[in-house]
């Protein structure tokens, strides 16, 4: 079965989800240390090979309004956009899998909250795992709507 990969890309650690493409459920899959791109490029495409993954969604943060308490948010993930955008060039090129875009804009914080009380503390997989089903719910109402509007 093909499968789709959510990535919640970090500078010391990225969370990794799965989601088979027909049940569109997202699960935690790993979090894997960034030791640089090669590195981690390398270990994606293993993961794309082992888990037959046809399509990825990369985590990228949103610009928020500018309210000037949020300006600090804003100032502080420049740096962190600039370099998702980075690895996102260079892993399409790599891997040769379609990547899109999905906000992930408060992930951690949500994922936090969900494993709050828990003995798991893997947040960054976690995270991955609500990137990629915002991404798959998105999809759907999308696709909903196209046939809303050929019906009418």
């Amino acid at each position: 079965m093909e499968k789709i990969l959510g990535i919640d890309y970090g500078k010391s650690k990225i969370g990794l989800a799965l989601a088979d493409k027909q049940l569109k459920i997202a699960m935690p899959y790993k979090i894997i240390k960034n030791k640089g791109k090669k590195i981690v490029l390398q270990e994606l495409k293993k993961i794309c090979e082992q888990e037959n993954v046809t399509q990825i969604v990369l985590g990228q943060p949103s610009q928020l309004t500018d309210n000037p308490e949020e300006r600090v948010y804003r100032v502080n993930n420049q740096q962190i956009i600039m370099e998702i955008k980075k690895f996102f060039k260079e892993a399409k090129k790599f891997l040769k899998i379609p990547i899109d875009f999905e906000n992930e804009r408060m992930t951690t914080k949500m994922a936090k909250t969900l494993l709050k009380g828990s003995k798991i503390k893997d947040d960054d997989s976690v995270a991955a795992m609500i990137i990629l089903q915002d991404y798959l719910e998105i999809q759907e109402l999308r696709t909903i709507n196209v046939h809303l509007a050929n019906i009418s």
